[in-house]
């Protein structure tokens, strides 16, 4: 896995923030339901962090405590 750092763009560092919060979330044999509602968001967002999508920073920390990370 490539580290998350400057010489990476945006969009690579959003995309591999989401592909390791998708492995940590599968890891853990959690549904994007099952995430989504112990954050107390949406299953889209979910979706669209592990996308890389740009999303609120709120969400992001949401997700993380959820994950325990």
């Amino acid at each position: 896995m490539p580290a998350i750092g400057d010489f990476l763009t945006d969009f690579e560092n959003m995309s591999e923030f989401g592909a390791r919060l998708r492995s940590r979330r599968l890891e853990r044999n959690i549904t994007t339901e099952a995430l989504a509602e112990k954050a107390g968001l949406n299953r889209k967002t979910i979706m669209e962090l592990e996308a890389g999508r740009d999303v609120r920073f709120t969400s992001v920390i949401k997700v993380l405590r959820a994950l325990q990370l």
